[in-house]
């Protein structure tokens, strides 16, 4: 290939496209990517454009290591993709040999970002999935063992008389179970091996009234606002898991406001357009709150569903 289609094709191509030569001087480089695009890179050293200096060694690192190896190089690295943020790429280092000297190095840096997401999500829903059938399956011989419990403690308080001592002792016994018969129904459901019984609800009526249950609860610290229209806003969806999608938000929110605070419930319409994943009409539940919030280790966390920050 001569040089002015090798050129062409460098310039053509989606990818970071360099040519250095072995002690890591910028011979040539294509303008795809901005950064270099509005620099003057050719002569400078590549390691230049790495950011911070721990990226700057390890780049100096991987040039030596081509040098001493004369063997190609293929890594994947993080960085920080031009339109901003955070992202990952894709390394390819090639060797140009001539007459038994090393000549130059081919540098070709790939933006992966996409696909390194989409590997996560796919590790995300696999992961859910065994959850998904490690929880159906538990809660199935979990559910078997309360049933014992609940029937065996049912039967022997009636058998007691009026006012004996033990009787107290076994409606303690038969709650507990019966909270523990509730948590392997919410397990059943995550696992999908439950019927969900959805019927039409007025959501805005369904927010308020649970907003006033759980005023009594949450403590007169805390002040609640409730924004909910009612009469307007009828969906289809499980009343039971809706109120525990809000109690759940409300008890954390609830505990991330020692000192007090504010929690606003809102329902409302949204409208989305073409340019949204699911566009139309929709029915939205914002629950937010004053407290500390959460670190990004716990963020990166929240939707897993057995993933807890308590003790």
């Amino acid at each position: 290939m001569d040089g002015v289609l090798w050129r062409a094709f460098a310039e053509a191509s989606p990818d970071v496209v360099l040519v250095v030569d072995p002690d890591g001087t910028i011979l040539f480089v294509n303008r795809i990517n901005p950064v270099f695009a509005n620099r003057r890179t050719v002569g400078e050293k590549i390691w230049d454009f790495a950011v911070g200096d721990d990226a700057q060694a390890r780049l100096r690192e991987r040039i030596c290591e081509v040098v001493e190896s004369r063997q190609a190089l293929h890594y994947e690295h993080p960085g920080y993709r031009p339109q901003g943020g955070p992202g990952w790429y894709e390394v390819r280092a090639i060797p140009v040999v001539t007459g038994g000297r090393l000549d130059r190095i081919l540098w070709v840096s790939t933006d992966v970002t996409a696909r390194r997401e989409l590997e996560e999500q796919v590790r995300q829903s696999q992961k859910m999935e065994a959850i998904g059938l490690l929880a159906g399956g538990v809660a199935h011989d979990f559910n078997n063992l309360l049933a014992v419990i609940l029937g065996f403690s049912e039967l022997a308080s009636r058998k007691l008389p009026p006012g004996h001592p033990v009787a107290q002792q076994l409606s303690e016994v038969f709650e507990a179970a019966r909270r523990g018969a509730d948590l392997t129904r919410k397990l059943l459901a995550f696992s999908r091996k439950q019927f969900i019984q959805r019927r039409l609800l007025d959501l805005g009526e369904s927010v308020a009234e649970f907003a006033r249950l759980m005023g009594r609860i949450v403590g007169e610290d805390i002040e609640m606002i409730v924004e909910a229209p009612t009469g307007t806003l009828i969906v289809r969806a499980d009343a039971v898991q809706l109120e525990q999608v809000l109690l759940n938000l409300c008890t954390n929110a609830r505990q991330a406001m020692p000192g007090g605070g504010t929690l606003r419930l809102t329902a409302s319409a949204v409208v989305h357009d073409q340019s949204q994943a699911r566009p139309g009409s929709f029915a939205e539940i914002t629950v937010s709150d004053t407290g500390v919030g959460m670190d990004e280790t716990t963020r990166t966390r929240v939707f897993e569903p057995f993933f807890t920050t308590k003790p």
